[in-house]
């Protein structure tokens, strides 16, 4: 049994690209008898293979100028706007149900200058970990606002400070309700920073 769950780990390894590192850590292997955990192996090798599969029917996006990537579902068109500073996706050329930008010249985030001219109580405003492994602390930024110009506003805004870049995430809730928060959670778990 040992040697069949080391020979499937192998091949997973191979097939991912992953290395020795990102499947074991130190607590999982005993290196002075090269002996391993059977369970904690089933485990990894299960969380792979569940990996793999949430992001089957997805593509990977990566942008070099604005410095970021992502997974987001084969459907989605991809459009640039703002002199390519803000990249769009959606299911057609005029409706975008998340994009990724940089935020002006704003370099941290001040909930008293964001999303302007909504009003501030129709923010609702708090902390989350988004990104590969949550490791980017994010501003996360509720909208709930409507009014007779503009209509209801409803979305969730991400917040990401890096590299001297305060990086906007928006999902616009009511553009398409297919898109759903665990689609939205999908996207977010990929995001990477990569400049």
């Amino acid at each position: 049994m040992k040697y069949l769950i080391i020979t499937i780990l192998s091949l997973l390894i191979l097939l991912t690209g992953c290395k020795k590192e990102e499947v074991f850590n130190d607590s999982k292997i005993d290196n002075t008898t090269n002996q391993i955990d059977d369970s904690t192996t089933t485990q990894e090798i299960s969380s792979l293979t569940q990996e793999n599969d949430e992001y089957k029917d997805w593509k990977t996006y990566q942008n070099d100028e604005i410095g970021f990537k992502l997974n987001c579902p084969n459907s989605f068109l991809i459009n640039s706007y703002n002199n390519d500073k803000t990249i769009c996706f959606g299911l057609n050329n005029s409706v975008c149900i998340f994009s990724i930008s940089i935020y002006g010249n704003l370099k941290k985030f001040d909930k008293n200058v964001v999303l302007q001219p909504i009003a501030r109580e129709s923010l609702k405003f708090d902390k989350s970990n988004i990104g590969l492994n949550n490791q980017y602390l994010s501003d996360k930024v509720i909208v709930d606002f409507s009014s007779k110009e503009n209509g209801d506003i409803k979305s969730i805004v991400y917040y990401v400070e890096k590299n001297n870049k305060l990086y906007q995430i928006r999902h616009n809730i009511e553009e398409n309700a297919s898109f759903t928060n665990k689609d939205l959670e999908k996207v977010l778990k990929s995001f990477e920073i990569i400049s």
